[in-house]
Formats: C-alpha cells, sequence, structure tokens
C-alpha cells in the first residue's frame, strides 16, 4: 500500500459514541494489567498484593499522564486547550506507584519492578494504536510508500508519515525482547529497559510533525529527565554497594 486514506470515525453501541481511541487506551491498561498478573501470579505473589499494586498504579497513572499534558500545554501553547494523557506522565505514576507499593510490602520487590516496566511497552504500542485511529500525535509531511491523510467532516488534511503505527510496533518488539530477557531474571534489565524505553521515544518523536520545532519538544525532554534520572539512580546504588562491601 502506497498511501492510506483514512476517515475518523467513531463506533456507536446503544446510542452512545465511543471512540477508537478509547478503546485502544482502555485495551492498554488491560492488556498490561493481565500480563503484569500473569507475571506475578506465576511468581508466587498473592492476588490481593497484585489487585491493590494495579489500582494504586491505576490512579497515579490517570493523575500524572493527565498533569504532564498540562504542563506539555502551557509550556508549549501558554494555556490549556484540551484533556489528553501523556505516556510520560503515566510512565511517571507507574514507577512512583510501584515505589509506595513495595515499600510497604517488600515481599517480591524485583518481581514488581520487572512485572511493571516490561508492561510499559505494550502498554505504550496499544495506546499509541489509538492515537493512530484519532489522527493525534501525527507525523512530519511526508508523501513516500505508507504515507497516511486523514479525512473529517469532508476535510483533508495533509499525508504525513505514520508514526504512531511505527511506535506500536516498535515497543511491542522491544517488549517481547524485555519479556525473552526477564527469565534471566538479571536486575540489571530494570534500568537498561527504562533507558531503552527513553531512547526509543526520544528518536521517534523526531518523526512527529510540530507547528514550530525547537531543539527538543516537551516529550523529548521529558525523555532526556527519564534517562538522567535512571543514569542517577544507579550510580548512586553502585557507590552505596561498593561502600558497604569496603565496610563488611
Amino acid at each position: 500500500v502506497d498511501r492510506i486514506e483514512k476517515q475518523m470515525i467513531d463506533i456507536t453501541i446503544l446510542h452512545w459514541k465511543i471512540s477508537p481511541y478509547f478503546i485502544c487506551f482502555l485495551l492498554s491498561f488491560v492488556l498490561a494489567y493481565v500480563y503484569v498478573a500473569w507475571y506475578l501470579k506465576k511468581a508466587g505473589v498473592k492476588g490481593n498484593h497484585i489487585f491493590y499494586s494495579e489500582l494504586l498504579n491505576t490512579v497515579l497513572a490517570l493523575y500524572f499522564g493527565a498533569f504532564y499534558t498540562f504542563i506539555v500545554q502551557l509550556s508549549e501553547q501558554g494555556k490549556v486547550e484540551t484533556f489528553g494523557f501523556s505516556s510520560l506522565g503515566g510512565m511517571a505514576g507507574i514507577m512512583l506507584g510501584v515505589r509506595i507499593f513495595t515499600k510497604i510490602s517488600k515481599e517480591h520487590k524485583m518481581e514488581f519492578w520487572t512485572a511493571y516496566v516490561l508492561a510499559l511497552g505494550l502498554m505504550y504500542a496499544v495506546s499509541k494504536l489509538g492515537c493512530f485511529f484519532a489522527g493525534c500525535c501525527g507525523g512530519i509531511r511526508y508523501q513516500g510508500p505508507g504515507s497516511v491523510r486523514y479525512l473529517d467532516n469532508g476535510t483533508t488534511g495533509a499525508w504525513q508519515f505514520p508514526v504512531q503505527l511505527a511506535e506500536s510496533i516498535c515497543f511491542i518488539l522491544v517488549f517481547l525482547l524485555l519479556h525473552r530477557m526477564a527469565k534471566r531474571k538479571q536486575r540489571s534489565m530494570i534500568p537498561k529497559s527504562l533507558l531503552l524505553y527513553a531512547i526509543l521515544k526520544f528518536a521517534l518523536d523526531y518523526l512527529r510533525y510540530y507547528e514550530s520545532r525547537r531543539i527538543f519538544s516537551a516529550n523529548q525532554w521529558g525523555c532526556l529527565l527519564v534517562a538522567v534520572s535512571v543514569l542517577l539512580y544507579e550510580a548512586v546504588r553502585q557507590i552505596k554497594q561498593k561502600v558497604n562491601s569496603k565496610v563488611i
């Protein structure tokens, strides 16, 4: 297929209009949490612990995901125009939730971190399909093979690169790779996974269209913050390990 011309549609169920974006957004949480539950159950974690951790992470993910969109709109436009959800904010909320829960319940700490870090890739891949159906977070202007143009009430937009599909494909492949690596139970996989997510999202953001691109977009600044935070955390952890080994 050289090009795709896509009509923005809603699905009507019992007089209620439900957008494919909402379906994919909901499905991203469902599939990610099913994976988390399967992974933790396999590791011997109690069912009520899994449920409460997922409940806490859902609340924090929704809050930080919405809050981050407000920050981005204020920084880029000087005002808040629409309500949205940021994957970076959602990731921050989930990581904070895991941190809080593993402080309360220290049993199976590594399994909780591994399960949720891996699930982030799956969650992001599915949610970006919703962006593709909705036409948001579109790609750079592009008229080559695979280009997409959206039709909205008879109005046609410009041809663009399907960056949302590219992100979905890349992150589902990363999820499958990390899932395979998790069988080795390497602790270093967690920070490496977060770094990989940040680097991949940072790079793919160059294929996203912005009215006026600065040196880095707000999303890229967020990715840099994630990368720096992970590197600093790992540096501090390794220093502590060396000090403790010398004391012993």
